[in-house]
Order: C-alpha cells, then sequence, then structure tokens
C-alpha cells in the first residue's frame, strides 16, 4: 500500500495533478459551489448565483463532493487546495482498493500491486483530474472502489460491519454522481448475479442490499425522481459526441498503458490454458464481473451506447477510458494471481510496471489544462466586481467568461457552472442567444437585460457583437475591452407600481405574448406579464382585482357564460382586459357574450397584403401599418376573425380594418377598458420578428390599462440565500424577485402568507393585498416542500437504524462472549 501510495502521489506531482492551481475545465465550476457553501451555510439549498436561481444540487447532481471540499476549507484550506486533496486522496483510495480487490478475490499480493501501478500508468486515468476537473467523479470512483473491497470481503467473511461498509460506500457513490453512481449500481447488480446462488436468494440479496442504501440517499433521490416529470434542461442522450478512435487508446492524453489491452486479452486466455485461473469461486466470479464491466466501457468509448454512435449527454467517449483503466486493471490482476510466477519474474515484472509509470508520467502534462491562465488572467482582470453587491447580475454568454466569477465572488451571474440545474431552459436560450446576438435589435436585448437584471456584462466573445455594444454609449458605457455596463439597468429585487397584467393561456402562448412585446423594448418598467393559467374561470373575483389588466390568448373555459360574466364585471370595476380571439368557440360565433365588443364574429383568410386601414382611437397612432410582415401563413392566406361595423356596440368601435372588416376593436365598458384582435398578433409578431406590429400590442396595452401610479418608496435586502426582505414606506402595487419561481418559495406581507406569481420569463411577483397598513414588510423564503422533507426523513431514519442495527450486533456478541 505504501507503493502504491507513493507512486500515486509521485504521479500526481508530475503531471500536476496535486499541485498549483486545481487543474482541468471544471475546476473553476467546484470551485465556485465550494465557496458558496462556505459563505452561504446552513442556507445553501438555493444557490441564486447562478443561471436567474437555480437548486444547489436537487434535481441535478448530488452533492456529497461539495460538502466534503466545504468541510475542509472550514479546517483551514482555499477551495483550490481542498479539491486538489480530495483528488490525491481519491486517486491513492482507487488505486489501495483495487489492490485490495485482487488481493483478496486473486489471493496475490504481487498481482494485486501489478493491477493498481497499472492503472496509475493510465493517461486516460488522470485525464479526470489533469484534463477534465472531474473531481465529483473522481472521489465518487473512490466510494466505488472501496464499495468493491467491501463486497469481495463480505462474500469471504460475512459481517454485519462489512455489509454496512457496503450500504455505506455504495451510497455515498450514489450522493457523489449520477454516472458513477449508476456504474456501481450496476455493478452491485452484477456482482450479486454472479455469486453461486439459487436466483431467489440473488434477488433477496440486491433488495437487502438497495433498500438501506436507497433509503439513506433519499435526501437526493425523492425529490429527483419526483422531478422527472418537467421538463430537463439538457438531453439524455446525444449525437454530438464522436467516438474515441482506436489509435487513441495507445497514445494521447486518454490512453492507455500499452501493455494493458493485450495483457488484458491474453493473460486469462494464457491462465485459462494452464487451468490456473483463480481457484476461489469468488476470484473467477470477479474476474467475469470486471470483464463485462470493462468490455462495456469500451464498446462506450469506441463504439456507443445504448446504440452505435448515441452517447449519454455529459459522458464523453473518452470519459469512459478512466472506468475501462479500473476494469481492465483488476482483470490482468486476477488473471495473474493464480499464475504462481517465479519470485524473479514477479518483481521484474512489479519493476518493468513501475519502470513504465515512472517514464509515462511527464507525458503527461501535453494534456493539463489549467484555468490560471494569460487569457483567463485578462478577462478576471477588466471585471471589477463589488463582492457586497447582490441586486444586478454580471451578463455572460460562454463558459469561459462564467466560470471562474463565483469561485471570488457571490455576484449573481446570468450563466454557471451547472447547466443542468437550469429551470426555465427556453428561457435561458432565448436570453443569451438574442442578446449576444450581431442581428438582434437593441430594443429586444434591452429587454432581456433588464428582465435579468444585468449591470455589467461581457460583450463577447464575439468581436461583432463587441463592436455592436460599443456602437450605443447611449444604453451602454465602455468599461473594458469587452466589458459594458448597461446606463439603465433594473434590479433583482424592487418594489414595483408598474402595470401588471395576468396572462390566462396556454404556456405556448404565454411565451409568444413576452417575446412579442419584447421587440419594441416593452420591459418590466412598462409591464409585468404573470402566468394565469389557461382557464379563465379558475379565478375569483377577487383574484382579477389585484391585476390592472388581463391578456387573453390561448386561454380555455370551464363555463363561457360563467368566465365571461367574471370578465365583465372585472371590467365594470376599471380592469383592462385584451382578447385575442384564439380560442376555437369565440373565432366565429353569432353569438359572442360582453365584454367582446361584438355578438357576431367571423372568420376569413386575407393576403399577403394586410389592407389595414386605420379607423379611430389612440391606439395605431404613428404606427406605419406598410411595415407590418405579409399576412401569410406557410405561404397561405392568414386567417382572421373580424366583428362586422353593425355588430359592434355603441360602447366600442373599430381600431384597425382589414379591407373594409373590423380586426381589432376597442371600447370602455364601466370604468374599464377593452382592446379585442382577431389578428392573432403574438404568433405573427413571434414567427416573423416584426417590430410595427410589436408596438401595435404594447400601445393597445398600454390604452387599456393606462399606469398613474408613482414610484414605491422601500428599501430592498438581501438577508441570505434562501432570504429578501423588502420594507416598504408607501403604497406598491407588489414585490419583483428576478430569480426562478419554484415551489419552495413562501411569501408573507407583514406576516401573512401570500400567493407569488410566475412574472416575465418565470421569475416570482408579490401582489401587495389590498388594505395592507404602511410601512410594510414583504419577505420571500426558500423553504423546504413536503417531498423534500419526506426525502431528508427516510435518509436520518435509515442512518439511525443503520446504526442501530450495527450497535445490535456488537451487543448480542458481547452477550455471547459473556
Amino acid at each position: 500500500m505504501a507503493l502504491i501510495s507513493a507512486a500515486t502521489l509521485a504521479v500526481g506531482f508530475a503531471n500536476q495533478a496535486f499541485v498549483g492551481f486545481p487543474k482541468g475545465y471544471d475546476a473553476y465550476g467546484h470551485m465556485s459551489k465550494v465557496k458558496f457553501l462556505v459563505d452561504n451555510f446552513p442556507d445553501v439549498d438555493w444557490n441564486y448565483e447562478w443561471y436567474s436561481g437555480q437548486f444547489f444540487s436537487e434535481g441535478s447532481f448530488p452533492p456529497l463532493f461539495h460538502y466534503v471540499a466545504g468541510a475542509a476549507v472550514w479546517f483551514g484550506l482555499s477551495p483550490g487546495d481542498a479539491l486538489i486533496g480530495i483528488a490525491a486522496l481519491s486517486f491513492v483510495t482507487i488505486g489501495g482498493a483495487l489492490y485490495g480487490v485482487v488481493r483478496v478475490a486473486g489471493g496475490s499480493r504481487v498481482a494485486g500491486l501489478i493491477a493498481a501501478l497499472t492503472l496509475i500508468a493510465s493517461s486516460g486515468y488522470w485525464s479526470y483530474v489533469i484534463e477534465d476537473g472531474l473531481y465529483p467523479r473522481i472521489l465518487g470512483m473512490a466510494f466505488l472502489s472501496v464499495f468493491a473491497l467491501f463486497a469481495v470481503v463480505y462474500y469471504t467473511r460475512p459481517s454485519r460491519p462489512i455489509f454496512a461498509g457496503m450500504v455505506v460506500s455504495l451510497a455515498a457513490t450514489l450522493s457523489t454522481h449520477l454516472l458513477v453512481g449508476a456504474i456501481a449500481a450496476a455493478f452491485a447488480i452484477l456482482f450479486t448475479a454472479s455469486m453461486p446462488f439459487d436466483a431467489g436468494r440473488k434477488v433477496v440479496e440486491t433488495i437487502r442490499l438497495f433498500v438501506p442504501t436507497g433509503l439513506i440517499v433519499a435526501y437526493f433521490y425523492v425529490p429527483y425522481v419526483a422531478a422527472l416529470s418537467a421538463p430537463a434542461p439538457v438531453p439524455t442522450f446525444t449525437r454530438d459526441y464522436s467516438s474515441v478512435a482506436l489509435k487513441s487508446l495507445l497514445i494521447g492524453a486518454e490512453s492507455l498503458p500499452l501493455f494493458l489491452l493485450p495483457l488484458a486479452v491474453l493473460v486469462p486466455v494464457v491462465a485459462y490454458r494452464l487451468h490456473a485461473l483463480p481457484r476461489s469461486s469468488l476470484g473467477l466470479r470477479t474476474m467475469v464481473v470486471v470483464a463485462v464491466a470493462g468490455a462495456a466501457s469500451l464498446v462506450y468509448a469506441l463504439i456507443g451506447l445504448p446504440a452505435p454512435h448515441m452517447f449519454i449527454y455529459n459522458f464523453q467517449p473518452g470519459q469512459a477510458v478512466f472506468f475501462a483503466a479500473w476494469f481492465l486493471a483488476a482483470l490482468v490482476g486476477l488473471s495473474l494471481s493464480r499464475l504462481s510466477l517465479r519470485p524473479q519474474i514477479a518483481a521484474a515484472a512489479v519493476s518493468a510496471v513501475l519502470a513504465y509509470v515512472v517514464l509515462g508520467a511527464p507525458g503527461m502534462l501535453q494534456g493539463v489544462v489549467s484555468g490560471d491562465n494569460a487569457t483567463k488572467r485578462q478577462l478576471q482582470a477588466e471585471l471589477v466586481l463589488d463582492p457586497g453587491q447582490k441586486n444586478y447580475r454580471v451578463g455572460v454568454s460562454w463558459d469561459g467568461g462564467s466560470d471562474w466569477i463565483n469561485s471570488r465572488s457571490g455576484v449573481p451571474q446570468t450563466r454557471g457552472y451547472q447547466q443542468q440545474g437550469v429551470l426555465y431552459r427556453d428561457w435561458q436560450y432565448w436570453f443569451e442567444s438574442e442578446v449576444w446576438s450581431p442581428e438582434s435589435n437593441f430594443d429586444e436585448a434591452d429587454f432581456l437585460l433588464n428582465w435579468y437584471g444585468v449591470q455589467q456584462f461581457y460583450g463577447g466573445p464575439d468581436a461583432a457583437v463587441v463592436r455592436r455594444f460599443a456602437a450605443r454609449p447611449d444604453l451602454y458605457t465602455r468599461a473594458g475591452d469587452q466589458i459594458f455596463e448597461v446606463v439603465s439597468p433594473d434590479p433583482i429585487l424592487a418594489a414595483r407600481s408598474t402595470r401588471t397584467a395576468l396572462v390566462i393561456a396556454d404556456d405556448a402562448s404565454y411565451g409568444l405574448v413576452l417575446r412579442s412585446i419584447a421587440l419594441s423594448g416593452f420591459d418590466s418598467r412598462s409591464l409585468i406579464p404573470l402566468r394565469g393559467g389557461e382557464y379563465v374561470d379558475d379565478h375569483s373575483d377577487a383574484e382579477l382585482a389585484k391585476f390592472d389588466m388581463v391578456i387573453l390568448y390561448g386561454y380555455r373555459v370551464h363555463d363561457l357564460s360563467k368566465s365571461f360574466r367574471l370578465l365583465t364585471d372585472y371590467v365594470n370595476r376599471g380592469g383592462g382586459l385584451i382578447i385575442e380571439a384564439g380560442n376555437p368557440s369565440l373565432e366565429q360565433t353569432q353569438g359572442a357574450p360582453t365584454p367582446v365588443p361584438g355578438a357576431e364574429i367571423k372568420r376569413k383568410g386575407i393576403g399577403p397584403d394586410w389592407r389595414l386601414r386605420r379607423a379611430e382611437g389612440s391606439i395605431a397612432v404613428g404606427l406605419d401599418l406598410n411595415a407590418f410582415a405579409p399576412a401569410t401563413y406557410n405561404g397561405g392566406p392568414w386567417g382572421v376573425s373580424y366583428i362586422p361595423l353593425a355588430s359592434i356596440p355603441s360602447w366600442a368601435g373599430p381600431v384597425l380594418l382589414s379591407g373594409g372588416d373590423p380586426v381589432m376593436v376597442a371600447g370602455t365598458l364601466g370604468k374599464g377598458r377593452v382592446v379585442w384582435s382577431g389578428m392573432n398578433l403574438p404568433y405573427h409578431i413571434a414567427s416573423t420578428r416584426n417590430v410595427e406590429e410589436s408596438r401595435l400590442l404594447t400601445e393597445a396595452v398600454s390604452w387599456s390599462a393606462p399606469n398613474q401610479s408613482t414610484a414605491a418608496a422601500y428599501t430592498a435586502t438581501f438577508v441570505s440565500a434562501q432570504l429578501r426582505r423588502v420594507v416598504l414606506t408607501s403604497r406598491a402595487a407588489g414585490v419583483l424577485l428576478k430569480e426562478s419561481s419554484v415551489p419552495n418559495w413562501l411569501a408573507r406581507v407583514n406576516g401573512t402568507t401570500v400567493g407569488i406569481y410566475r412574472a416575465g420569463p418565470d421569475f416570482m411577483y408579490v401582489p401587495i393585498p389590498s388594505g395592507t397598513t404602511y410601512p410594510a414588510t414583504v419577505q420571500l423564503e426558500f423553504t423546504h416542500t413536503p417531498v423534500e422533507v419526506i426525502g431528508d426523513a427516510l435518509s436520518i431514519v435509515a442512518l439511525v437504524g443503520l446504526l442501530a442495527w450495527l450497535a445490535s450486533g456488537r451487543l448480542r456478541a458481547r452477550r455471547r462472549v459473556r
């Protein structure tokens, strides 16, 4: 073991894995997570820093590695040193456990030593740290290796402590990384299946292992399974990766020792021919298990799984070599264990492998990736961060610009390391693709920068985009070669008196409304759109009264009469209403209910010319109607609904006519205003990206709900990662928190729980109830859901139960001794 440890550490120092700045592409990301834990503990379940807010680990990756690293930091290490220290201990453990597996299952110290040194000689084994920086996977492999050792020991000497070691090490693997946990689970099932038990006992032994293990890791996997129904931010499988070329297994950063593949094939054959395979059932069966696992790893690297050229997302083919190295080294060691090598030959074999290790270590330097480089230092020098500032984000569009930020500061940013944890991937893609596009319009970019609370941002890495931002000093102040500052930024947390619109629509229609108003820059200072669900009559009079206006588009009703009575009462009391005639029952009808401004609705096809004419009123004044995009759909006519002039009631009048037929009608009903449109504007705007049409929609919004409120006086406080507080000293309509909305958030106004609405790109808005006394305190707190509480409780009970089971075994043993 001393030789294995010394060889591991020597190679780690020679290839720079264990010295200097942490190596690998992902090092900064893991340093950031560790720093977040240390800075915010115990309020660490919500990571406000990345992607407009996301779960720290729930729904993406288990947290054990970062908690272990965080503990190391609390004992005085820096986050970077913690990563290096854990990696060094993990590599020593992996090699030592491999030695133990071969020693116990095969019965040969020399074979175990050769297996461990062969693993240490593998470039593909070290690439996980020096190139990729996959630190959680490395720790997970250490736990997997320990599990394998406990498994072979338990087969030879079954006992409660050894079984508990199997359970805990398997649970630790599952708590460290999903991929390595899945491999460990497959290994455990395969190992149990290989044992000389009947089928019934194999099932029992598998259940006996996985039930306590599953209960221990319930804290992560119960919420994870519950979240599987939601759309994943990344695909499960991909064809975007290229398989590993066979020659790459022999030379390069992800290669195996030149002798490993030949030995993995030849030594088992020779041992079989000489009748020298391991005599014990355990040794032979373990050989089969590691051979299958090693072959599967190679097949994945060279061909793909579950189908040719199909790979698991975020598990690149070359990364499978890491696992192949361990399993194939174990196969060689187990095969050698019964060859009865003479001492001289054994010593020569060990010396040869050790020499290969020593000579090969410097060659691994070609694959070293370090984030501490000149390019990164230049990016870091440009961006001046205020560590205490948490109410504005740093905007960034690529990993190279974002990965380092939170390893140094708690300032929130628009990107982050954990892409798998993005809660609303469509909004994130829209934000990044439009803000940093050379073709996008400035109004849309400003809309998105406003909603995402961006103050500083990198204009790069595209030089054309940098020039685009630099051309508008009225909007963006240049603060560096690639750094810009928004002239009028909007904060993440604020009290607002902005007009609000409850958008009653399906998910797709809500998205079209938001994208439509974005094109004319109608941002959160002009309108706060709120998701209202699909059904009109799911709402009450009291709920609608909280909002300045209602927008109907792609909506549904349970009861048409009830729904429109509700809307009529709402408008009569002073609410604004926009109706897009997208509901099938109202696209064409002889009896449209009030507040639709006309009993009869007809339908026709037009195009490509809209043949629009302005009729009356203040909507559409100043618009260039000839600048509208052609009225076509898939090359054919564009369908519109219209209200015949004779059907329009006295309280309303036409706004726009198409071919003489009113396709937009507006009027004042009671104290409120109604705009009806049969143009299907949001879809046409979003599909053609027509700014003039967007202006028509936003003018309709402004007319329907004139905003006459004054700005609220307030103080916003970032109390912790899981608590925000706003103190209002004057009346406000609500509080807007531009962080991703999840059910965990709870809002209180003066101590009373109130509802949270999803606003804009699914951020959070808290309406202030009427009758609230001022000064008022609004708190938004991240809490645990019942599913999370159940998962935590199961884990605690399982751990306590496992300890009690161990203790009872010791008590029984003592009684027997007496």
